[in-house]
């Protein structure tokens, strides 16, 4: 049978299985996206063309650590050939296959033939969301095209607001609905697309707990005042709003990390020698209190050691400085403190300190905070942030809170 027979054999099948469910679902919640089109959509993006099988593949995708608005990927890849032509890209999606809107995402550097990148997906918008996916795709950025990708379930709700809400959490998929407003269960797919170059053939989604989510009822509109119909709007030249804060923790896996053992990545683990940086998104430290955009940076496991990560970022106009908390994760007894360096140049060998504080476990979360030069302002810049041990690098762990240019 051809691949395509099989798509169409397929997506019966799951009709013919969930079609009385639709109807259900439907008759109980007032109506919702059809069934029929969510199931298209998936077996669509499943069997879509892979793209050029030289370029690699997306192997696998794994969440390493959930907060309140923010997710990190370990995202393992294999074949690639031209780390400086990909990129990867994240999209979120709800419990109706829907790509939800206000999510960014940040990544490592992509390896040559296999290896992992980590993955930070912060969500920036105002109002909390649930989601049941995500998918994380190659791009080619000679194209725009996403040319292999894998998904990974992700039940969490996303807390909206600045820097986002502290009440999100893990989502256990039950009813949601009070009052009058029936309860609802999300879809949940899961799909193992084809190896890229493979002939495309037909993927079995698994859907978990089918239920059409509740579409809210449109609002009517009524007339302007005056009771007569307004003419169709003009629209005028977009201006485009600059960003005032440079957050630092949202770019850190974009950033390049170094300590004294050479280059790191981020979202290294614990116990390598070497030294690692790590974002923890919502953590307790060791001032007793759960801070928000926590990132932990360890120097290297010697005396004198440290580690530095390289932000390439532009410094908005009205920017006047850096700032962000410091101090320790909770239970450090022996570390004898580290030192604290922030510079800033139009690059690296030109930086220049405008922070050198020395930070111990006793301080609590101290404020850390320097000036920017006026002629940074506006400029494209590096800017470092770097952390030296003391006589000893023993339960070294500090962490850097909010950092971020403002």
């Amino acid at each position: 049978m051809r691949p395509a027979a099989i798509h169409v054999v397929g997506i019966a099948a799951l009709l013919l299985v969930f079609g009385p469910w639709t109807a259900v679902a439907q008759e109980e919640e007032g109506g919702g996206r059809d069934l029929e089109d969510i199931l298209k959509d998936v077996v669509r993006d499943a069997v879509e063309d892979q793209g050029s099988s030289n370029l690699g593949r997306v192997a696998r995708v794994s969440v390493v650590r959930r907060a309140a608005s923010v997710v990190d990927l370990s995202v393992d890849v294999e074949g690639i050939s031209d780390p400086g032509r990909v990129t990867l890209r994240v999209e979120v999606f709800d419990s109706e296959y829907r790509t939800l809107p206000g999510f960014e995402s940040s990544h490592g550097p992509i390896p040559a033939g296999d290896g992992s990148v980590a993955v930070s997906v912060v969500y920036g918008a105002v109002e909390d969301v649930q989601s049941v996916g995500l998918k994380v795709g190659l791009v080619d950025t000679e194209t725009q095209r996403m040319f292999s990708r894998r998904k990974a379930a992700l039940p969490w709700e996303w807390g909206g607001g600045t820097g986002g809400g502290a009440s999100a959490g893990l989502s256990t998929l039950s009813s949601r609905g009070s009052g009058d407003q029936p309860s609802r269960q999300p879809v949940v797919v899961s799909i193992e697309p084809s190896r890229v170059g493979d002939t495309p053939a037909m993927e079995i989604p698994t859907i978990v707990g089918v239920r059409v989510a509740q579409q809210p009822t449109p609002m009517a509109q009524g007339p302007p005042t005056g009771g007569t119909s307004a003419a169709p709007g003009v629209l005028g030249t977009a201006t485009k709003v600059q960003p005032t804060v440079v957050d630092l923790y949202s770019a850190a896996a974009r950033a390049t990390w170094t300590s004294d053992a050479g280059r790191l990545t981020f979202g290294g683990e614990t116990g390598d020698t070497r030294g690692y940086v790590r974002a923890l998104g919502d953590a307790k430290l060791n001032d007793g209190q759960v801070h928000h955009k926590v990132l932990q940076t360890h120097p290297a496991f010697k005396d004198n050691g440290r580690i530095a990560g390289a932000f390439a970022v532009t410094v908005p106009k009205g920017a006047t400085a850096v700032s962000a908390g410091g101090g320790f994760l909770p239970n450090v007894t022996r570390s004898d403190g580290v030192k604290v360096v922030v510079k800033i140049g139009r690059t690296a060998a030109e930086s220049t300190a405008v922070v050198s504080k020395m930070v111990r476990p006793a301080d609590g979360i101290v404020k850390i905070a320097g000036a920017i030069p006026a002629e940074m302002q506006g400029k494209d810049v590096i800017l470092t942030l770097e952390v030296q041990a003391g006589p000893t690098s023993t339960q070294d762990w500090f962490v850097w809170v909010e950092p971020a240019i403002r």
